[in-house]
């Protein structure tokens, strides 16, 4: 009997465990400000690393609402941080460490292509330009010239054409939170390994 015991509590127990781990593979998508997009395998294609916090280049500019030619019609919207779940706004000494570094660190040698983020946060512009004339009417050279900021508009009036930068501390990305969940099945096992403890002294008496 005590044996049987055992064996069904052991069998329950991965039961429990695989459906714990099956289960934190699930997010629910269905509202804003829900999901963070940019996980591990977007690393120096999307954003980088330096430390213990991720860095995005966010928008080639820094106002929420960009209109090239003055016709009143908005050509992009740019989100706040948290519309990707754990983003923030960078603080004054982030900015100041990507500006020390330069654009070469948003620069990806292996592909030849800016690292950013720019479609994940913008409702008309889907990444960087290097010139003037393209559809993007923006450039890369604020950055090259250290006119970033993390606010909109966060280096005053006139420059909201400075370039945004967002940040993330590295252990909240999305697949990195996911390693660190079954804790709920480890205390399941631990249970049902005091039940059957207790079992056995009651069948050894």
């Amino acid at each position: 009997m005590f044996k049987f015991t055992i064996s069904v509590l052991f069998v329950l127990s991965l039961f429990v465990s695989n459906a714990s781990y099956a289960s934190i593979l699930f997010v629910d998508y269905s509202g804003d400000y829900t999901e963070d997009k940019l996980t591990s395998d977007l690393l120096d294609i999307n954003f980088i690393n330096i430390g213990d916090w991720d860095y995005v280049w966010a928008s080639p500019v820094n106002t929420e609402y960009w209109d090239s030619d003055g016709d009143t019609i908005y050509d992009n919207q740019l989100l706040s941080a948290d519309f990707q779940l754990n983003w923030q706004e960078a603080q004054d000494w982030q900015l100041q460490l990507l500006r020390n570094l330069g654009v070469e660190a948003f620069f990806n040698e292996e592909t030849g292509e800016y690292i950013e983020a720019v479609k994940y946060w913008n409702t008309g512009f889907t990444g960087l330009s290097s010139s003037i004339a393209e559809p993007d009417a923006v450039t890369t050279s604020d950055f090259v010239a250290g006119l970033i900021s993390s606010a909109f508009e966060g280096l005053g009036a006139g420059l909201d054409f400075a370039d945004t930068f967002y940040v993330r501390e590295a252990s909240k990305r999305p697949d990195a939170v996911a390693t660190k969940v079954p804790e709920p099945a480890t205390l399941l096992i631990f249970s049902f390994a005091l039940i059957a403890l207790s079992l056995r002294k009651r069948f050894v008496k």
